[in-house]
């Protein structure tokens, strides 16, 4: 079940016309862990995650500590 982090990341990805795999080469972070992040499967990801994800899409990281709980 998708979380509102998972989906905004979604939005954010699918907006740019990015796939999982254009992420991981911009981010270095594997797709298969973005892919579960996106479909709420991981709910709670490492700051350090959240933080490079932020600074990829231009979205505050306090926001998505938030979702991220």
């Amino acid at each position: 079940m998708a979380t509102p982090l998972g989906d905004l990341l979604r939005k954010e990805r699918t907006k740019r016309k990015w796939t999982l795999r254009d992420v991981e080469e911009r981010t270095g972070i594997h797709n298969a862990h973005l892919s579960q992040i996106e479909s709420g499967q991981i709910t709670r990801p490492a700051p350090n995650i959240l933080f490079t994800l932020a600074a990829l899409y231009d979205l505050r990281y306090d926001q998505l500590m938030q979702l991220a709980g």
